[in-house]
């Protein structure tokens, strides 16, 4: 019957599914002890480069090379995690699927790793925005008793008034920023519970194998590969109830089911 699709995905422009993101981290001043690798720009964009040629000789067919690659990357970036789930593809495809499985694990992990640094990072300078607000709110204050004060000559007067005309626009700036909604963070990528759930399949560890593409689809809930992985899996299970149920989950969303795969569900006896 059918077998198990793999696919291999990198956003347009040379960057990985994390990079935009951390790139932007990276801009920000201060970043702290949370991650020495996210506090230094010019690692990542060297590791990243590996990883991008990495990605394009994996995609032109040359294995050995994608894998010196991604072995560079993460020897300068050693929780780089798509360069991890590169070398998982790489493993999987080779056969060696124990190694494949602990690869797609640490991509997990550096994924996770990254985004609750991103969390921790973001509540750090909103926590630093409210101290920067507060002081402003202080200082504005202290410029309007100022101007309540008597005895002050007209100029006197006037420069202090624009002084607070300004501050006080600052300080509106600040609350402005202070209402932004929280940028999302971006899930751990269907791509990376697909290719989990592939090894899976492969170790016979089917429940685990249908958990992992059952979060899949609902992460990205077109992602075509594993909704018919899915079908496949639970065709060789005997599930043709629950075959059946996925078939119907993917032509609602749109997805296309093979054809072969899905006829031999549908002349299965229930």
């Amino acid at each position: 019957m059918a077998g198990t699709w793999m696919r291999c995905v990198r956003m347009r422009g040379g960057v990985s599914l994390m990079a935009a993101l951390l790139l932007a981290l990276m801009l920000d001043a201060g970043v702290g002890k949370a991650s020495d690798e996210i506090a230094r720009p010019e690692l990542f964009k060297q590791a990243n480069s590996h990883y991008n040629r990495g990605m394009d000789y994996w995609q032109d067919g040359k294995a050995d090379k994608a894998r010196q690659e991604a072995r560079a990357c993460l020897d300068l970036y050693p929780s780089f995690a798509d360069a991890h789930l590169l070398l998982a593809r790489l493993d999987y495809v080779g056969g060696k699927i124990e190694s494949a499985l602990q690869e797609i694990d640490a991509a997990c992990a550096g994924f996770s790793q990254f985004e609750a640094f991103y969390l921790q990072r973001y509540q750090e300078n909103l926590n630093q925005l409210r101290d920067r607000r507060l002081r402003q709110e202080e200082y504005v204050h202290g410029l309007n008793e100022t101007l309540a004060r008597s005895g002050m000559t007209p100029s006197e007067k006037a420069r202090i008034e624009a002084q607070v005309q300004m501050e006080t626009q600052e300080l509106n700036n600040l609350d402005l920023k202070l209402r932004e909604p929280a940028p999302a963070v971006q899930d751990l990528p269907a791509e990376y519970r697909f290719v989990r759930g592939n090894i899976l399949f492969k170790l016979r560890r089917l429940g685990e194998a249908r958990d992992a593409y059952q979060a899949a689809i609902r992460t990205d809930p077109r992602h075509g590969h594993a909704y018919n992985n899915l079908i496949n899996l639970l065709y060789v299970s005997g599930d043709n109830g629950g075959a059946r149920q996925v078939i119907a989950l993917a032509e609602k969303n749109g997805v296309a089911v093979n054809e072969k795969l899905k006829q031999a569900v549908l002349e299965m006896k229930s």
